[in-house]
């Protein structure tokens, strides 16, 4: 399958038609006060907890090992009597994590940039409110899905420079072809599709921004979404320069146990509204995803760091910022 197809068929799969029942959900529970959405979140974790307990082999004899009962977790403080499970644990028995059958999902895996890469699991419903997720966040920055966008991440390779597919109105350049040889053409095609959002690994970001610096170059790209990697402020300040844009970063996981967005104020970050249940240590985030239950992950290990902001009044975790383990 060509790559033009494929994006394609990804784009109209994960687009608004499709989406629509989890976008109308994760609105709601950007207007829940902190009770509501604790209620909501408790719910949904006990429904896991128990899918968890009772259909996947690995948590079953996990949990009766440690000597817990089904009926011994019966609130989302109860959460703390789990133990914790790390990518060690589960690297070689992605199956037994199964609460369902293997044929039915989809496949995906971690980048290995810390070690061997993980196999973990998704189902088209988790895949959607994932998505559901990425659209109300974007809508609230200014960009909508269908308006022109620009993507500087790894759906090209090499041997191509950039590919325009027009039923998602974006433009991909290859973040691997960044060079002087090519800053004019993707430039050029830049300008041409007069961009509402561009999107990109900081880094690639940063180097196609050096090369417009370079040249004397500006763009005008009202929004910049940036993720995948640590977005340092030296970058941050020359891409807002030379796209003429406002960057809103974005830290998540494959394995989909945390989203954490950049606050429309730009005054810090914030956990997107009952995504994960995160406990936040000195060394370490232990998360609980609340979007995928055909894989549970509850009270998984990461080694990233999320440095909390002080003296804050908001009922809500506020963050300053995040270090991930991968750079």
């Amino acid at each position: 399958m060509n790559k033009y197809l494929k994006e394609s068929i990804k784009y109209l799969l994960r687009s608004y038609p499709v989406i629509y029942p989890y976008v109308k959900e994760v609105e709601r529970m950007y207007n829940m006060s902190h009770d509501e959405l604790q209620g909501r979140n408790e719910r949904v974790f006990l429904k896991i907890f128990r899918k968890a307990y009772t259909k996947s082999s690995f948590y079953h004899k996990l949990y009766t090992e440690a000597g817990i009962k089904l009926e011994d977790i019966k609130c989302l403080g109860d959460i703390s009597k789990l133990p914790v499970v790390t990518k060690d644990m589960i690297l070689h028995q992605s199956d037994a994590l199964l609460t369902t059958s293997k044929w039915k999902l989809l496949k995906n895996r971690t980048s290995g940039t810390t070690g061997t890469p993980l196999t973990v699991f998704e189902d088209w419903k988790s895949i959607w409110k994932e998505q559901a997720y990425f659209y109300c966040y974007r809508k609230r920055c200014g960009y909508i899905y269908g308006q022109p966008l620009v993507s500087l991440r790894g759906n090209l390779g090499k041997k191509d420079t950039m590919m325009y597919v027009h039923i998602s109105n974006t433009l991909y350049l290859s973040s691997y072809n960044i060079n002087e040889q090519t800053v004019g053409a993707y430039y050029k095609g830049i300008e041409k599709r007069s961009p509402q959002a561009i999107e990109g690994y900081p880094s690639s970001l940063y180097n196609l921004a050096l090369l417009l610096k370079d040249k004397g170059l500006y763009c005008n790209i009202p929004v910049c979404f940036t993720s995948s990697e640590n977005l340092l402020d030296f970058q941050r300040q020359l891409i807002e320069e030379r796209f003429q844009t406002k960057i809103f970063d974005h830290y998540g996981t494959t394995e989909r146990t945390i989203r954490i967005s950049e606050s429309i104020k730009h005054d810090g970050y914030f956990e997107d509204p009952g995504y994960s249940i995160n406990e936040y240590l000195k060394d370490r985030v232990v998360s609980t995803s609340l979007i995928n239950s055909v894989f549970p992950l509850i009270r998984y290990q990461s080694s990233d760091v999320v440095i909390l902001k002080e003296n804050t009044k908001d009922e809500r975790v506020s963050i300053d910022r995040m270090r991930s383990s991968i750079n």
